[in-house]
C-alpha cells in the first residue's frame, strides 16, 4: 500500500482518464492507488508558476507549500521496493497506519492551498477579463469532477437496515449486556457498521465492530456461527495477556447476548471451549481425523448439516491458530452423476458461494480433544443449479490473512492425507 510514482496517474473511476489509467497495470491493492488529482488543478497551478516564477523563491509561500508536498510524497514513495517509510514504519502511531496510499488525503491540503492561491493571483493579475479567467478555471474543473464515477448508497437504505437491526434486539437487555449480531449478508463492513450504530443508539456494548485495520485472527465473515462470540472474547483476553483467566472469560461471556445465531451452547458461558495453538498441524496429525454425518441433519435442524469431526490422535486440536493456519470444515457441490460442480475453493459463479470469501467453509466451534469429537453446523446452500444433488465434506488446514484464504500450495487437505469424505443430500425444491 505504499504509493508508486505511477500511483499518482491512476484514476480508474474517471470517464475521461480511465482508458489511460488502465494501461498502468500490475498494481497490488489497485483500488488504494487512485491518487491522480486531475489535469485541471495541475494546469492551473502550472500556469500560475509560469506567469510568476518569483513565487518559487526560497522565502516564497509557494516554496514551502511545494516543499511540504514533495516531502510527503518522497517519504511514502515505493521506488523499486525501496522506501524511506521503512525508517518510520515501526515507530509508535506510525506502525498503526495501514493504507499509506491515503497520504493523498493529507497531500491535498497543501495542494488545495496551492490551487486557491493560484486562482487568487490569476484573478488579481488581470491578464484577461475576470469573467474569462473564471470560465477558463471553472469549466475544466466542473467537467473533470463530473466525469468521476462516485460510489454512493441511498440514505433510506441505511435507515431501513438499522430499523431492521433494532427489531432484532431482545427485551431482556441490561446496562451490562454485550450484544452480538449475526451476519445476514456477505457485506461484512455494512453488517458491522449497522450493528455498531444500533448499539450506540441504545447505549449498549457490542462485539460487532469494523475498522480497515483488522485485529490479528479477526474473522470478517462468520455468518450465523455462534462460536464467533467466544472466539472474540478469547482473542481479546489473549491480547490483554489474560488468556488463561477463566473467571475473566466467564464474567464477559455471561454478559454476551448473541442475536440470530445457531448452535449456541449454554456451557460456553462458563468455560471457553477453544484454545489458541502455536504451530501448524502435520499431515500425519490431520490424517488422524475422520468425518461423520448425523442422520438427524434434515429433521432436527432444517437448512443445516450436522457434521462430526472425530479426533483419533493423541493431540488436542485447537480451534484458533496463532500462526494463521486454521483447521476448517470444507465442502463442495456434487451433481446427480457424482461429478463436482466446482472445486473446493472456487465454486462456479452460478453456484452459491456462501458467506465466506474462501467459498464453502466453517471454522471449528471448539477444540477437538484427543479421542474426542466436535459437531459443526454447516449451512446447506439454496440450490441454484437443477443438477446440484449433494454436498461433499472434507477438512482443510489453510493459510490465511484477515480471515481470507491465501493461495498456498502448503494447504493440507485431509482427504489427500487418507481421510474419507462424507456426503449430505441437498434438499429438493
Amino acid at each position: 500500500m505504499l504509493p508508486r510514482i505511477t500511483s499518482y496517474f491512476i484514476a480508474d473511476h474517471s470517464r475521461i482518464w480511465e482508458l489511460f489509467s488502465k494501461k498502468l497495470a500490475n498494481f497490488p491493492v489497485r483500488w488504494e492507488h487512485q491518487l491522480f488529482i486531475g489535469i485541471a488543478p495541475i494546469i492551473i497551478i502550472s500556469t500560475k508558476i509560469l506567469l510568476d516564477k518569483e513565487s518559487l523563491k526560497f522565502k516564497g509561500e509557494f516554496f514551502w507549500l511545494a516543499l511540504s508536498t514533495l516531502s510527503l510524497i518522497i517519504l511514502t514513495l515505493n521506488f523499486y521496493d525501496f522506501s524511506l517509510w521503512r525508517l518510520v514504519a515501526t515507530l509508535p502511531l506510525f506502525s498503526s497506519i495501514r493504507a499509506v496510499t491515503r497520504i493523498i488525503l493529507i497531500i491535498l491540503f497543501p495542494i488545495s492551498i496551492f490551487l486557491a492561491k493560484s486562482v487568487d493571483d490569476l484573478l488579481r493579475n488581470r491578464f484577461l477579463s475576470r469573467k474569462y479567467i473564471i470560465a477558463l478555471i471553472s469549466i475544466p474543473l466542473i467537467i473533470e469532477i463530473s466525469a468521476v464515477n462516485v460510489s454512493t448508497s441511498f440514505k433510506h437504505d441505511w435507515i431501513t437496515r438499522e430499523k431492521e437491526q433494532e427489531k432484532r434486539l431482545p427485551n431482556t437487555l441490561t446496562d451490562k449486556s454485550i450484544v452480538f449480531f449475526s451476519q445476514q449478508s456477505a457485506i461484512f463492513e455494512q453488517e458491522e457498521l449497522d450493528a455498531m450504530i444500533v448499539a450506540q443508539r441504545h447505549n449498549i456494548a457490542t462485539l460487532n465492530g469494523y475498522s480497515g485495520n483488522l485485529p490479528h485472527h479477526f474473522r470478517a465473515y462468520y455468518s450465523d456461527d455462534c462460536a464467533e462470540y467466544q472466539r472474540r472474547l478469547i482473542l481479546y483476553l489473549d491480547f490483554m495477556g489474560q488468556t488463561h483467566h477463566i473467571e475473566e472469560y466467564t464474567k464477559l461471556a455471561k454478559r454476551v447476548t448473541p442475536i440470530g445465531f445457531v448452535g449456541c451452547q449454554e456451557s460456553w458461558k462458563l468455560y471457553p471451549p477453544m484454545s489458541i495453538s502455536h504451530g501448524a498441524l502435520t499431515k500425519e496429525e490431520i490424517a488422524q481425523l475422520t468425518l461423520e454425518v448425523s442422520p438427524e441433519t434434515s429433521t432436527k435442524l432444517p437448512g443445516y448439516a450436522r457434521v462430526t469431526i472425530v479426533n483419533h490422535g493423541h493431540q488436542n486440536i485447537s480451534a484458533i491458530s496463532a500462526d494463521d493456519r486454521p483447521l476448517r470444515l470444507a465442502w463442495r457441490v456434487i451433481d446427480s452423476n457424482g461429478v463436482p460442480l466446482g472445486d473446493w475453493t472456487r465454486p462456479r459463479a452460478e453456484l452459491p458461494a456462501g458467506v465466506f470469501p474462501q467459498a464453502y467453509r466453517r471454522d471449528l466451534p471448539g477444540d477437538i480433544p484427543p479421542g474426542g469429537h466436535i459437531d459443526i453446523l454447516a449451512p446447506l446452500p439454496h440450490r441454484t443449479s437443477n443438477n446440484a444433488r449433494k454436498l461433499e465434506f472434507s477438512i482443510v488446514q489453510e493459510a490465511t490473512i484477515w480471515g481470507y484464504t491465501l493461495d498456498d500450495p502448503m494447504n493440507i487437505w485431509a482427504h489427500e492425507a487418507g481421510m474419507k469424505t462424507v456426503y449430505v443430500d441437498l434438499p429438493i425444491d
